[in-house]
Formats: C-alpha cells, structure tokens, sequence
C-alpha cells in the first residue's frame, strides 16, 4: 500500500517539472530570434484597387538612436575683455613734469602701447603737470591730466593713443524750414490821402509794426554762426541741413562747449506751447454800459473764499504801457482756484454772450503760430478806362480792373516764450473784422459800378507774461454796433404805394465789449 501511494505521489511532481521545462524552452527560442521591422509601404501616390490614395506607412515608435534629436550642451559663456585702465588703481604724484613722461608711466602700468601725435609738439601753453593722486583708476587719471592738458585719448588694440584734437558727430533733428512772421496793427486813423492835389492840414496816424525774419528764425542759420565762433582758428566743422548732423573736429576743451550749447538749445527749442483761446462777444446791457468790471467777475467767479489769489489787474494800452481809465484790461487768476464756467456765468450778468472762436494752437517755442476763422470777401477796388484812337479813325477802349478782398472773421496770431521758471511770455495779436455793409457808387451813367466795403476792426497787439497753471483775461475793448431789423405784415408789405404802411424799420445801436480768455500749458 505504500509503494503505490509513493507512485502516485510523484507522478504529479513530474508532469510538473516536464511542463516548465517546456515552457522555458520555448521562451529562450523566441527570444533569440531578431525582431521584424515595419517598413512603410513604397506606394506614395498610388491608387488601390478602390480608387484611393494610398498614404505612407508611418513607424509605431521614435527611432532613439538619431543623435540630432539629443539635447545640445550649451555655449561657453562669453567673458567681455575689461580694459587694464579701468581695473588698474595706482597712487602718483609728479611735479613739473613732462607731458611725454607722464602719458609713458600710465600706459606702461596699464600694459598699454604708447603713440603720441606729433601735433602736440606744436600746441600752445605749458605741457608740464604737477598733481597727486590717491588709489585712483588708470581711466580717471586719463580724463583729468588730458582735460588740463586740452588733448584727447583712445584706446584701440592696446595701444593709447593721445591727440591734440576729437572729432564727434551731433545729430540736431531740427526742421529744415524757416519761419517769418511780421505783424501790422494801426495806421492812418483820419484817413488821408497820398494825392498830391489833396491837402488836409490834420493827420492822426499810429502803427505798431514787427518782423521776425529769416535770420530769427532759421534755426541753422544760427547753428552755423555759433559753432564757428566758438571753434576760431581751432578746427573745423560741416554742417548738413538736409540730414540735421554736424561734424566738429576741434580740441576737446572746445567740443565740450559745444556740445553743451547744442544740447541747451535742442532742450530749448523743443519745448512747446499749447494754447486754448476763447474769443466772445458780450453785448452790454443798458444798465452795464460802461463795461465789464473784472473785480466783481473775479467775486462771482469763485466758488469758494481764499485770501492771496494771486490777483494781476493791470491797464494797458496796445503797446503794454501804463495808460488811462478805459484802454485795454488784463487779468490773471489761477486755474485751480477757478473754472471757466464760474467765468462764464459772471459774464451772463452783464450780456449776452456771442463765442466767436475756440481755437487750440499749439506752438513751438519762441515760433510764430497763427490760426484765422472766417470768410474772404472779394470787391471791385478800382476800375480804369483807356482810350485810344487808331490811324484810321477808329477808336479802342480797354478797361482795368483792380480786384481787393475783405477778411470777415477772426485771427489770432502767437509767439510764446518759456523761461526758466516755466512762466510764459506771449505776444498776442488778435484782430477782429466785421463786415458791415457793401455800399455800391456807379460810375460813367451806370455803365460801371464800385463798391465801397465798411468793416468794423478791432485789433490788439500786446505783450503778456502769463505763469503756469494761470487764466487770462484780456478784455475792455468796446464799441457800438449797430443793427437795423425790419418788421413788416406779409403780403400787403408788397402793395405798391401803401406798402410803407405794413413795414416798420428800427435800428438799434448797442454796446459789445470782447473779451479774449487765455489757458497756457507747458508741454516738455
């Protein structure tokens, strides 16, 4: 019984064992055998069977053994080469020493190559030093003995060189344009004549003339002179308009001042100016006659009460000087303690109000600026009648004609100037015409006819200096202005004889003062 019960105990084990056995030597056989590739399909383009393209097989995986896939190791770091003279710190002193000795005890502690130009020799003054320095760069000891020396240095494949002279490029960005301006205000106030067979022992005459010309203006022009003054005899220089750059070779004690003085005037000359004028009528009422009282429109015009408002009330007459009771009025009061519509509504208390202009200029500095709204108004000035007779009797008559024209509207002409301190000083003109009437004269029967225009004018020229973040008032400019309206009953105005009767005609005079209100701001 035990012997079987061992037999049938083993049998088991060993169909175990076979059956491993077998399958580990099936695992190492297919193992051993190298693996397919997938090959794409070489049938790009080709059409199937079913009539469609074919498209290229693609590989399942990455192939891993490109090498220009491989991330790259980066660049070495570049190291910027340091010159010895700004590393290099010394102490020296010298006294009375040679310029050629001391140029040679820099360069040789710099480990420098040492080239002196020969033009050196021939510059005037001393060319000997005495100075101490203490634990400083190679590079400021440079600077400081070539600045008391008047020369320059480079460096340049280590090699120092020193010379008598610098040369330097500035690019000015100025605009290649000139700009005139000239104004005209006034004149023959009694209207008299160049005829010489008309004489009038009165005359009354006043005019205020100006010109800014092309030798103001011309901003290189200017540049021009300047620069050669200040070089003289030392050096050179080229002016090109058209690309805005001048070349300067000279010593460096006078480069310096140039570049100092073109650097001021770019600052100067860019600056600009924006101007918001206001230009109104106010039509008095009959109670308020004499004018617009500046001080009660200041009180109504503040919405809260604060003492020191900075308040400049001034009379002036046409050309700024002291005058009278009833000339031309400024006023200047500040911004942040005012608003136009407080003025405004001051101003609604002595008339209507008539806004004629609202112009916004913009101005360079210390440039003429000038902006006009209105119509230009064509008249027969002057007719002439010629005649002359022919060798056979005939007769030829030729006429000439001269044609003027009339301005009615508004212009406003600037030239603002910005100090130091940012105030501006402004020279305003405003001239205003009104066209009253064209009055017609017909001349030889009817056969011609002129006509004789009449214009209303008010113009100003002044002088003002205004401070930042200040309102101007120019006012107490004031004339009549008539006005003639009819009244009339439609249709039996129109009957002969009786039609005078159903038609009224009034002509009203009244009183207009304008007013000019300036708001400067200073744009850097």
């Amino acid at each position: 019984m035990m012997k079987n019960t061992r037999q049938s105990v083993l049998l088991p084990v060993l169909l175990s064992a076979c059956l491993a056995a077998a399958v580990l030597s099936g695992c190492s056989s297919r193992s051993d055998q190298p693996p397919q590739t997938m090959r794409p399909a070489q049938v790009t383009g080709a059409k199937t069977e079913t009539g469609r393209h074919q498209l290229p097989a693609r590989p399942f995986f990455k192939d891993l053994s490109d090498d220009s896939e491989k991330p790259q190791s980066p660049p070495p770091p570049k190291f910027k080469e340091i010159s010895p003279l700004k590393t290099e710190h010394i102490s020296i002193s010298f006294v009375d020493e040679d310029y050629r000795q001391i140029y040679q005890l820099l360069a040789r502690a710099a480990g420098l190559n040492l080239v002196l130009d020969p033009g050196l020799e021939n510059l005037p003054g001393s060319r000997k030093l005495t100075a101490e320095f203490q634990e400083n760069s190679l590079e400021s000891i440079l600077d400081t003995v070539s600045s008391i020396l008047n020369v320059s240095w480079r460096e340049e494949n280590s090699t120092l060189f020193i010379e008598p002279f610098v040369s330097k490029t500035f690019h000015l960005d100025f605009i290649l344009s000139t700009n005139t301006s000239q104004f005209d205000v006034g004149g023959d106030v009694l209207g008299s004549t160049d005829a010489e067979e008309i004489s009038s022992p009165l005359t009354g005459s006043f005019k205020i003339a100006g010109k800014i010309g092309d030798n103001v203006s011309d901003i290189y022009t200017n540049i021009e002179n300047t620069v050669g003054t200040l070089i003289e005899n030392d050096g050179e220089f080229i002016l090109n308009r058209q690309t805005g750059t001048v070349l300067v070779r000279t010593r460096p004690r006078r480069l310096r001042q140039i570049a100092q003085y073109l650097e001021t005037l770019r600052e100067k000359y860019t600056r600009q100016v924006l101007i918001e004028a206001q230009i109104m009528e106010v039509t008095l009422n009959k109670t308020k006659n004499l004018g617009i009282d500046w001080q009660q429109v200041v009180l109504r015009a503040s919405e809260v009460t604060l003492p020191g408002i900075g308040i400049e009330n001034e009379i002036v007459d046409l050309t700024g000087a002291s005058r009278g009771n009833d000339d031309f009025y400024t006023l200047a009061i500040q911004a942040d303690k005012y608003n136009l519509n407080g003025i405004f509504r001051a101003l609604r208390s002595y008339g209507d109000i008539r806004m004629l202009s609202n112009p916004r200029i913009k101005a360079m500095n210390g440039q003429a600026a000038m902006i006009s709204v209105g119509q230009s108004i064509s008249y027969l000035r002057s007719l002439e009648e010629t005649t002359s007779s022919a060798s056979d009797g005939s007769v030829d008559t030729s006429v000439s004609t001269e044609i003027g024209s009339i301005f009615d509207g508004i212009l406003l002409g600037v030239t603002p100037v910005i100090k130091n301190d940012g105030s501006v000083s402004l020279h305003i003109i405003p001239i205003k015409s009104e066209l009253v009437s064209m009055d017609q004269q017909q001349l030889a029967g009817g056969a011609y006819t002129i006509t004789f225009p009449k214009v209303n004018l008010r113009e100003i020229s002044t002088v003002i200096d205004v401070k930042p973040d200040h309102i101007v008032m120019l006012g107490g400019l004031i004339m009549d202005k008539q006005s003639d309206t009819t009244t009339e009953v439609p249709i039996l105005a129109d009957l002969p004889l009786f039609g005078n009767m159903f038609r009224q005609e009034a002509t009203a005079k009244q009183k207009v003062e304008m007013v000019i209100i300036l708001k400067l701001k200073v744009l850097n």
